[in-house]
C-alpha cells in the first residue's frame, strides 16, 4: 500500500501540471483543432489520473534520492565499537515512528474517497426520486420527433422521453435506459428538434460513461483542487464538442438559431443537477465561448499530434519524481564486516535485493521499491546479521540502519566446524527474531547515525587481530602487492604492478572482504574461486 500511496501523491502532482497546462492551452488550440479532438484529449489525462502507477526510468527531472535521508551511513570498523553503550526504547519520537506516515494517509485517503462517492451517489438517488415524482409523458408530436431525430442518426437503441417540472434545463440519465428529461413541453419545432438532437449527440457517444470516468478520477485525486477545476473544463468542452457535431454541415442561419435556442433555455439556472447526466445548461460564463464555437465556421485540423504529445506526457510523467539511480546503488541496504583493530574506509559493493531476499526473505525479511526493510510487514529500525567472537568483537555480515522504523530484528545462526578444524561463525542462517529491549539497550548505535551521506555501501575488514600484510599475503601468487604507508596502519594494493583502487574477495564462508588503497588507484580487480571454493586468481 505504500507503494500505491507514493505513486498516488506523484500521479497527482505531475499530472496537476499536465492538466493546468492543457486548460491553458486551449483558448488556443481551439482556434486551430477541432472540438471532438480536443474532448477526447482530455480522456487520456483522465485514465491517467486513475491509473497513477508509471515506468521509472533512471535519470528524473526532480532529482531524488532513493535513499531516504534516515538511512544513514555506518562507520565501519572493529564491530565491539558499537557495543556497550545505550539508546532509549521508548521515546515518544520512537513511538510515533511506529505509526508510519503512509498508513496515516492511506486511511484518511479511503476516508475521502469513500465520502465523496457516497455524497454523489446519494445526491443522484435523491435526484431520482425526484425526477420519478415529478416526471410526466411528452405528446405524440415529440416522441415522433425523436424517433425521426433517431433514425436520422443511426440510433436503435430505445431512449425514453419524460417531461420533469423539477428541472430548468434538458439532460439525458440513464446507463442501462437511458432517458432525456425536458424541463418543460411548449419548445417551438425547431427549438424541440435541435434539444433532441443535442441530448442524442451525448448518447451516441456514451458521454454519460466518459463523465462517470471524469467523476471517479475526481474521487481517487479528491485531495487535489486541480481535479475539480479539470472537471469543469471538461464538462464545459463537452458541450462545446457537441454543439459542434449538431451544427457541423450546417448554415450559418441554422447556427445562429441552434445558439438562440441554447440562451433561451439558460435563462433560469439549472436547480436540480447530477454528476451522472449530461446536462445542456453549460452555465452563463461559459456560454460567450459556447457561442462564438458553434458561429465559427473555419475548417479545423484533426488533433492527432496534440493527442500524442498528452499522451507522452502522461506515460512520461514517471520521469519527474524517478529515482536517480546515479545517486545511489539499487539496494537501500547496509553492509560492515568486522575489521579487529583496524578501521577500513567504505567502498560501494552493493548485492542487488533479490540475492539479500534469497537468504533473508524466507524468514520474513522483504523491501519495498524504496529499499527500505520489512519483518514481517513491519518497518526495520535495526537490522544485525553477526556473531559475537568474544573478547569485546564481532564478525558482522550485514547492518542496517532506518530511523524511521518500528522493530529492531537480528539473525541466528548455526556455528559450523570447517574441515580443516577451523570455525566458520556464519553456518546455517536459521532465524531472525526481535530484539529484547535489553538485548537492543546494548547495541551503541550512535556511530550508524548523522552522516549527511545517504549510501549503501559494502565494507570488509579483517577480523581475530589479524594485520592488512597479513591478509594480503594469501593473494601474492596471483598479482597482488599490499605496501603500507609507514605509522598509518593502512596502505596501497597493487595488482601487477599497477595501484588498485577497490579490491574485492567474495568469499562464500567468512563474508565478503573489501578494500580501498588509501592513495585511490587505477583499476579495481577481485578474486575467483573454483567450484570447491579454491582461490585460483584475481582478475579485472
Amino acid at each position: 500500500m505504500r507503494e500505491f500511496m507514493t505513486a498516488l501523491i506523484e500521479c497527482s502532482v505531475t499530472m496537476s501540471v499536465l492538466v493546468l497546462g492543457f486548460i491553458a492551452a486551449t483558448p488556443w488550440l481551439s482556434k486551430r483543432y477541432s472540438a471532438k479532438w480536443l474532448y477526447y484529449i482530455w480522456l487520456v489525462l483522465v485514465v491517467g489520473l486513475i491509473i497513477p502507477f508509471r515506468v521509472h526510468p533512471d535519470t528524473a527531472f526532480i532529482q531524488m534520492n532513493a535513499a531516504p535521508d534516515y538511512i544513514q551511513q555506518i562507520i565501519p570498523g572493529n564491530a565491539g565499537n558499537i557495543i556497550d553503550s545505550t539508546i532509549p526504547t521508548n521515546t515518544p519520537s520512537q513511538a510515533l515512528s511506529a505509526i508510519s506516515w503512509y498508513l496515516i494517509g492511506i486511511c484518511l485517503w479511503i476516508a475521502g474517497l469513500f465520502a465523496f462517492m457516497v455524497y454523489h451517489g446519494l445526491k443522484h438517488f435523491r435526484f431520482l426520486r425526484m425526477v420519478n415524482r415529478w416526471n410526466g409523458q411528452p405528446d405524440k408530436q415529440m416522441n415522433d420527433t425523436l424517433q425521426k431525430i433517431k433514425v436520422d442518426m443511426g440510433i436503435t437503441t430505445p431512449v425514453k422521453l419524460q417531461i420533469c417540472s423539477c428541472i430548468s434545463s434538458p439532460m439525458m440519465i440513464g446507463f442501462v435506459r437511458p432517458t432525456i428529461l425536458l424541463p418543460w413541453s411548449d419548445f417551438s419545432a425547431d427549438e424541440r428538434s435541435y434539444i433532441l438532437k443535442h441530448e442524442l449527440v451525448h448518447f451516441k457517444r456514451k458521454d454519460l460513461w466518459y463523465k462517470s470516468l471524469v467523476l471517479f478520477a475526481t474521487a481517487v485525486h479528491w485531495f487535489n483542487p486541480v481535479m475539480y477545476v479539470m472537471a469543469k473544463a471538461i464538462a464545459s468542452q463537452c458541450e462545446i464538442s457537441c454543439d459542434a457535431e449538431v451544427v457541423s454541415k450546417t448554415d450559418i442561419g441554422t447556427r445562429q438559431q441552434y445558439s438562440e435556442t441554447i440562451i433561451g433555455v439558460i435563462k433560469n439556472q439549472s436547480r436540480m443537477q447530477t454528476a451522472f447526466s449530461t446536462n445542456f445548461y453549460g452555465g452563463k460564463k461559459g456560454m460567450k465561448k459556447r457561442i462564438f464555437s458553434i458561429m465559427d465556421t473555419s475548417k479545423k485540423k484533426a488533433g492527432a499530434v496534440i493527442f500524442c504529445l498528452v499522451l507522452a506526457g502522461t506515460l512520461g510523467t514517471g520521469a519527474a519524481f524517478a529515482a536517480n539511480s546515479s545517486a545511489v546503488p539499487e539496494a537501500q541496504t547496509t553492509y560492515v564486516v568486522s575489521s579487529g583493530d583496524e578501521h577500513l574506509q567504505a567502498v560501494l559493493n552493493t548485492p542487488t535485493e533479490q540475492e539479500l531476499l534469497s537468504e533473508y526473505g524466507p524468514y520474513g525479511i522483504s523491501f519495498d521499491k524504496d529499499g527500505k526493510m520489512y519483518f514481517n510487514d513491519e518497518l526495520v529500525r535495526y537490522f544485525w546479521d553477526g556473531v559475537d567472537l568474544g573478547d569485546n568483537t564481532s564478525s558482522v555480515r550485514y547492518e542496517y540502519l532506518n530511523e524511521e522504523g518500528a522493530v529492531d530484528v537480528h539473525t541466528t545462526r548455526k556455528v559450523i566446524e570447517n574441515s580443516d578444524g577451523s570455525i566458520n561463525p556464519f553456518g546455517d542462517l536459521t532465524g531472525i527474531v526481535k530484539y529484547s529491549q535489553e538485548e537492543f539497550k546494548q547495541r551503541n548505535l550512535e556511530d550508524l547515525k548523522g552522516s549527511s551521506d545517504a549510501v549503501t555501501y559494502a565494507t570488509g575488514g579483517v577480523s581475530g587481530g589479524e594485520t592488512f600484510a597479513q591478509k594480503f599475503a594469501k593473494y601474492k601468487d596471483f598479482g597482488i602487492e599490499y605496501k603500507e604507508q609507514q605509522g598509518s596502519g593502512r596502505g596501497n594494493v597493487y595488482y601487477n604492478g599497477q595501484l588498485v583502487k577497490q579490491f574485492i574477495d567474495e568469499k562464500k564462508d567468512d563474508g565478503v572482504f573489501t578494500y580501498q588503497s588509501v592513495d585511490g588507484g587505477e583499476i579495481s580487480v577481485h578474486t575467483i574461486y573454483d567450484e570447491n571454493g579454491k582461490l585460483i586468481g584475481v582478475e579485472k
